[in-house]
């Protein structure tokens, strides 16, 4: 089945390979009573590609590194092989497949390279370059409880994604400021029935006490045909990135999306919570999405305040980020999305990397029209509607300076990329992160635009 999958035409279609193979591995995984082996032996794990189950179940003890014939940066798979901390290169083709186990290979996950035998002159300088990184590492991590700022002083917020409970002790461990996504999906994931509104509040409690006091923002259910739920079965698309996903199933599918609303309402009512609802293109879904709050609250006979956002990913959105501001709370920039629908590049294909990596000046530019927008809309409303960053963009410590040079306030990222992010912010001022990120918008491409930025690091 996956082989007829990799032989259609379509890019989209053809990666559905791997979910083909994801299901298959877990269900005789299931039969066998034998785990799959990903992550089993020390080193680093060569494979055509890594599902996002997989990616969740490697052990950094083990799994030095990954290298993938396919998948592109901004794959889910590789998203959660960062937020533990692993070196990967995903998209280096088929050949890499042919590389015999026990052969010494030399990856390097910023340059994004693998070198098969490389020479001891080559690997020593590895070392040493590794051995710095630690060093470094080690010293961040000693600072990371401090508030997020730059050397200028202007105050930023360095917040974590996170998916689970065991995710938010990690975000503390690591010097989090807040919880700046939740995805709850992780609530749906591999069940048949939805869960319901007391299950959902008493995972929300648990995360919300782990914080002890610091803000979380729920995102809401953020799935589509691009991303099944077994308890949420919808139609195929042709292309499901384009299709009905994010707020979109939330108000065709409104019991989905109230009930999670009520479970967040009765969480903020003692501690600090916030939602944000994904994929929102137009006024009139922002609009609909309040309702369905005001009836929930209206429902439990909560009077409390619940700060509203979006994650604003399309390009629609941010071109009406004045208009939208006026009814919301904040934006979070979910700038993976946010690149693939700008450079119409599919963020799993692999063969569009040179448009898929960050910081593109297209999307800083929009990142610059959103921060004026919501500050018009601030002042229009008399009210702050703040501009933070929930993408990869926010963990590279380069894209995190140009960010705030265009006015970005908040970083949300992987637990373990804080500590350096916070080192880099403290490392510059704000008139020098201005400079450089105004020099970004006039940039030729991600690399000459990233530059500019790593010269101040």
């Amino acid at each position: 089945m996956a082989a007829l999958y990799r032989a259609l035409s379509d890019p989209l279609l053809a990666e559905r390979a791997i979910d083909v193979l994801d299901v298959g591995g877990r269900v005789v995984a299931a039969l066998t009573g034998v785990a799959p082996a990903a992550g089993a032996a020390l080193g680093i794990v060569i494979a055509d590609d890594l599902t996002p189950s997989q990616s969740a179940k490697l052990d950094p003890g083990q799994v030095v590194a990954i290298a993938t014939a396919r998948g592109a940066f901004t794959a889910h798979a590789a998203i959660i092989a960062r937020s533990l901390g692993i070196p990967a290169v995903v998209g280096l083709g088929p050949a890499v497949l042919a590389i015999d186990s026990g052969t010494t290979l030399l990856l390097d996950g910023d340059a994004g390279t693998l070198t098969v035998g490389p020479a001891e002159e080559l690997v020593e300088q590895a070392r040493g370059r590794r051995e710095q990184q630690r060093r470094r590492a080690a010293v961040a991590l000693t600072r990371a409880g401090e508030q997020g700022a730059l050397a200028s002083g202007q105050r930023i917020e360095v917040f974590a994604n996170i998916g689970t409970p065991a995710d938010a002790v990690r975000a503390v461990e690591f010097g989090a400021e807040g919880v700046g996504m939740l995805r709850t999906e992780f609530l749906f994931l591999d069940r048949a029935t939805l869960p319901d509104e007391d299950e959902q509040v008493a995972t929300l409690l648990e995360i919300a006490k782990t914080l002890d006091g610091r803000p979380l923002i729920v995102r809401t259910l953020d799935a589509g045909a691009d991303k099944p739920l077994p308890a949420l079965p919808m139609p195929a698309e042709l292309n499901p990135f384009l299709g009905i996903r994010g707020i979109r199933v939330g108000l065709q599918q409104p019991q989905v999306l109230a009930t999670q609303l009520r479970a967040v309402l009765r969480v903020a009512v003692e501690h600090p919570v916030k939602v944000m609802m994904p994929m929102v293109a137009t006024l009139a879904e922002v609009l609909a999405t309040r309702r369905v709050i005001d009836q929930a609250r209206t429902a439990l006979g909560i009077e409390a305040e619940l700060e509203i956002g979006i994650t604003l990913e399309v390009p629609a959105a941010a071109l009406m980020a004045e208009q939208l501001g006026r009814h919301l709370d904040f934006f979070s920039l979910g700038t993976n999305d946010l690149t693939q629908y700008t450079m119409a590049a599919e963020r799993g294909n692999a063969s569009l990397e040179p448009l898929l990596a960050s910081p593109q000046p297209a999307v800083l530019r929009l990142v610059k029209l959103i921060v004026a927008g919501a500050a018009q809309a601030s002042a229009a409303r008399g009210r702050n509607c703040w501009v933070g960053v929930c993408g990869e963009m926010a963990g590279d410590p380069a894209c995190a300076v140009l960010l705030t040079g265009l006015g970005i306030t908040e970083l949300s990222m992987s637990p373990s990329l804080i500590p350096e992010v916070k080192a880099a912010l403290r490392s510059v001022s704000f008139d020098d992160a201005y400079r450089v990120a105004e020099a970004a918008l006039q940039a030729s491409d991600a690399q000459a635009a990233r530059a500019l930025a790593l010269d101040l690091l």
